[in-house]
C-alpha cells in the first residue's frame, strides 16, 4: 500500500533520530452496510448459532489479519485498516523513488491488514434475518443454545473454519473464506453444508491513492463479500432443506 510524502519525511526524521524503523497506524471505524440482496423467506422460528473461532468468544469480536490470523479484540472488530512496518532499507531510497521501486516490487514495507470480519459477518448475518422472518435469535455460546434445544424451533449452525486475507499484487486485496453450516430441529440434522468463497486480487486503488481511500474500498468490499456469503449459506441450507422436506 503506497506511502505519501509528507510520511516519508516523517520516517526519515525519525530513523535519524532512533536509528529504527517505523511504523503507522492507519485505522478508520468500521462501517456495515447490512444485508441488500433479496430476503430469504424464511417462514419458522430459527435460532442461528454462530460457533466461536477463538475458544470462548464471541465470533463478533473476532479479528482477522495476515500475520497472525483470527484474534479476539472488541476494540480492533469496530474498525477497519492496516499498519505499515517500514524496513531500514526504506529509509535509505530517496523520496522520489519509491512508488518507482514499489511497482518493481522491492520489499520494503510489511503491511499488517486488519480485517474484523467477524463482526461484519454476523452483523450482515443479522440484517439478513431480520428481513426474512420475525422470529429468529441468535447465539454465540453453547449455553445460549441449550435454552432451544427442547423447544420447535428450527436451528442453524454456522462455522468458520478458515478465514485468510492477504495483498497480492501490490494493492489488491484477497479473501478464502470455508466453513460449515448445520440446519436442524428438535428431531435431528435436516442438512449439512460445507461453504467455500473466495476472492482474488481486488484492487484497492494506485499507489497515488490515499489512506482514506484504501481503507474506504477495504470496507467495501469486506461487506459485499460477506454478504455473498450469507446469502449462499441461507439459501443452500434453510431454503433448500425446506424444498426437500
Amino acid at each position: 500500500m503506497k506511502t505519501p510524502r509528507i510520511v516519508v519525511i516523517l520516517c526519515l526524521i525519525l530513523s535519524v533520530i532512533s536509528a529504527a524503523s517505523c511504523t503507522l497506524e492507519r485505522r478508520k471505524p468500521l462501517e456495515i452496510s447490512g444485508y441488500n440482496q433479496e430476503p430469504i423467506r424464511i417462514n419458522s422460528r430459527i435460532v442461528v448459532f454462530f460457533s466461536p473461532v477463538v475458544a470462548e468468544k464471541p465470533l463478533k469480536e473476532t479479528v482477522w489479519d495476515n500475520t497472525s490470523g483470527p484474534i479476539w479484540s472488541p476494540e480492533e472488530s469496530k474498525q477497519i485498516g492496516f499498519t505499515q512496518h517500514y524496513k531500514a532499507q526504506f529509509f535509505a531510497i530517496p523520496p522520489a523513488l519509491l512508488p518507482s521501486a514499489a511497482q518493481a516490487g522491492v520489499n520494503l514495507i510489511d503491511t499488517r491488514i486488519v480485517i474484523p470480519f467477524g463482526n461484519i459477518f454476523v452483523s450482515v448475518f443479522e440484517s439478513a434475518l431480520a428481513k426474512s422472518t420475525e422470529q429468529h435469535d441468535v447465539c454465540f455460546d453453547s449455553s445460549c443454545l441449550s435454552r432451544f434445544e427442547k423447544s420447535a424451533v428450527n436451528t442453524l449452525q454456522v462455522r468458520i473454519e478458515k478465514f485468510f486475507v492477504w495483498e497480492y499484487p501490490l494493492n489488491h486485496l484477497n479473501f478464502y473464506l470455508s466453513g460449515s453450516s448445520f440446519y436442524g430441529n428438535e428431531y435431528g440434522l435436516l442438512r449439512a453444508y460445507p461453504f467455500e468463497f473466495q476472492l482474488l486480487k481486488f484492487s484497492l486503488g494506485s499507489i497515488m491513492s490515499t489512506h482514506a481511500h484504501f481503507m474506504k474500498q477495504m470496507n467495501l468490499i469486506s461487506n459485499e463479500f460477506a454478504e455473498r456469503a450469507v446469502a449462499d449459506i441461507l439459501r443452500k441450507t434453510v431454503v433448500s432443506t425446506k424444498e426437500t422436506i
